[in-house]
């Protein structure tokens, strides 16, 4: 199949075409051939993106085609254009407090297996989360420590050293974020 146009104006001879984008850009300013840009017309808009249209299609017609599922399907070559980002290039997080001191003192993370063997009930138990080994809930006697009240209540005394565990790991985290977080940048 050839097209029917062939003949193209000097315009859309200068102009680059990138196949690879299906993109046609073209550089020429628009008073380059008529004189006063103000005195140009629709019709003169027209017939230049008509030019260089006929000519994008002429190079991509040139283009080797394949059949694929009785379809003809043509081969576009690699893009010479740079399309910019839409974001800009994400900057490495700088590091926790732990991680400088993971780092200095060469610790290294090991993987943990997910579950372990739980000999109490004798099956195998997640490490954390639901169900986990030694749960506080699974315990139904605590034994009072010699230096203790008697009278305490160890599970409440559980429960308040979780929650003050909670409270600490939130402050480093808020913490860690604010060390972070440059001028005029939003938290994550």
């Amino acid at each position: 199949f050839k097209p029917p146009f062939t003949t193209m104006s000097y315009r859309s001879q200068l102009a680059e075409v990138d196949l690879g984008n299906l993109l046609v850009e073209d550089k020429c300013p628009l008073n380059y051939f008529n004189g006063d840009v103000t005195t140009l017309g629709d019709d003169h808009y027209r017939s230049i993106s008509l030019d260089c249209t006929h000519h994008f299609f002429k190079l991509f017609f040139e283009l080797p085609t394949e059949m694929n599922d009785y379809v003809a399907v043509s081969v576009l070559p690699k893009p010479t254009f740079r399309l910019p980002r839409e974001k800009k290039i994400p900057s490495s997080k700088e590091l926790t407090k732990w991680d400088k001191f993971a780092r200095l003192k060469g610790i290294q993370n090991r993987k943990k297996s997910r579950k372990v063997w739980d000999p109490v009930s004798e099956s195998w138990k997640p490490r954390w989360g639901k169900d986990r080994v030694d749960d506080v809930k699974d315990k139904w006697v605590l034994e009072v420590p010699d230096n203790a009240d008697p009278y305490e209540d160890q599970f409440a005394k559980l429960s308040q050293a979780k929650k003050e565990r909670r409270a600490k790991n939130e402050l480093q985290r808020l913490r860690n974020i604010a060390r972070t977080v440059k001028a005029g940048q939003a938290p994550p």
